[in-house]
């Protein structure tokens, strides 16, 4: 008899339990803006998904191999439990309708995917940010999600384009 895993529990490509952190949590999504017309949106480490799409190790790959991700005829990635092309990556804040409603996200695409990251407001205050990550900023949350530096006056990419909305 074969046993399932629960993509509502697990990671599928670390296979080990999703954080319980709405923020360390990536949400891969088939359509531009996610969860307007998505057929996928499986959850995944946010962490373990960025490396995916990079096509670097994943966290708890014991092996420290280079992930052979499945691409698409446009050379993007597939999700790792459907495959459907991976459009949009989004964190768990993002993808949580009640949510959404209430956080600041900043909107960018890199590479060839679109992201959408819950970022403080002025409000909500950076010191409450501060439990969960030391990203207090917009530039701070993509750095530590795409794993690059802010240091020497800022991230260094050749073109990223930012959108704040509220």
């Amino acid at each position: 008899m074969a046993t399932s895993i629960s993509t509502d529990t697990l990671c599928p490509l670390t296979l080990k339990s999703l954080p319980s952190s709405s923020l360390d949590v990536g949400v891969a999504v088939d359509c531009g803006l996610p969860f307007s017309d998505s057929k996928c949106a499986h959850k995944c480490t946010l962490d373990a998904l960025v490396r995916y799409i990079q096509g670097e190790p994943v966290l708890g790959d014991t092996k420290n191999e280079k992930i052979q991700n499945t691409t698409n005829k446009g050379g993007g990635p597939l999700c790792p439990v459907c495959h459907a092309p991976i459009i949009s990556v989004c964190d768990g804040i993002f993808a949580s309708e009640t949510l959404r409603e209430k956080a600041c996200v900043v909107c960018f695409r890199y590479g060839k995917q679109n992201y959408f990251l819950s970022v403080p407001s002025s409000s909500s205050g950076a010191s409450a940010w501060s439990i969960f990550k030391k990203a207090s900023t917009a530039q701070d949350r993509i750095a530590y999600v795409l794993g690059m530096s802010t240091k020497n006056g800022g991230l260094k990419v050749r073109s990223l384009t930012l959108e704040i909305r509220r």
